[in-house]
């Protein structure tokens, strides 16, 4: 009978022990707690050996990781946002995309095209579905032009330094009229480009406000 009994409190303890989840702080020391809520920026939990007792709220940058009961793990990661400043977030729960400059950033990965597509259909709500793809393809079109037109600058450029290296070495006013239509062409193509790279940005600035608003 005494093995049995043994054998019993020791399965017991071990239940006990496997259904507590375990916080590990920056500073290495761990506490058994029950994970309540996790926020994007708190941890509230229980302690283990005080089940009835207060919540605990935690920030989660004091935080390394939660291994759960049932042996998973959530690793806080730090991820950057625009203006360089960086925030904790757990992985499974960072969902945002971000703009910083020119570029689109998911879980710190710049965006490209075909990538922003995917992501774009794998979004939940299908009635912003079309919204978001029309932003995609509007960003993507300012680009396209912004492009054509910077290379229209670099072109009227070279012509410019040729313009400017026949007006030197020729006493006629051919390379004086061509350099003075490359700096025309030249000037005109910039800001075109920069028009054209505002748009663009304007774009991605409401895909990105639209794809975060129900995030």
């Amino acid at each position: 009978m005494k093995p049995v009994l043994i054998c019993f409190f020791v399965l017991l303890c071990l239940s006990k022990f496997r259904s507590q989840d375990t916080i590990c702080f920056n500073d290495n020391s761990k506490i058994a707690a029950l994970v309540k809520k996790i926020t994007p920026n708190e941890i509230e939990y229980l302690k283990f050996n005080n089940p009835n007792g207060l919540v605990v709220v935690e920030n989660k940058s004091i935080i390394k990781y939660v291994r759960y009961q049932d042996g998973s793990v959530d690793s806080v990661k730090i991820y950057p946002l625009p203006s360089s400043i960086h925030y904790y977030e757990f992985e499974s729960i960072n969902n945002k995309i971000f703009l910083d400059r020119n570029n689109l950033l998911y879980k710190s990965v710049v965006l490209n095209n075909p990538n922003l597509k995917v992501l774009i259909k794998t979004y939940p709500f299908e009635a912003t579905k079309a919204e978001l793809d029309l932003k995609r393809k509007e960003a993507r079109k300012q680009k396209s032009i912004s492009l054509l037109f910077g290379a229209t600058a670099v072109i009227a450029g070279y012509a410019g330094l040729v313009g400017l290296s026949n007006s030197k070495k020729s006493t006629g006013n051919d390379g004086a009229i061509l350099l003075s239509s490359a700096a025309v062409g030249f000037t005109g193509s910039i800001l075109l480009y920069l028009n054209f790279r505002k748009k663009e940005i304007k774009a991605k600035k409401e895909l990105v406000r639209i794809y975060n608003e129900m995030k």
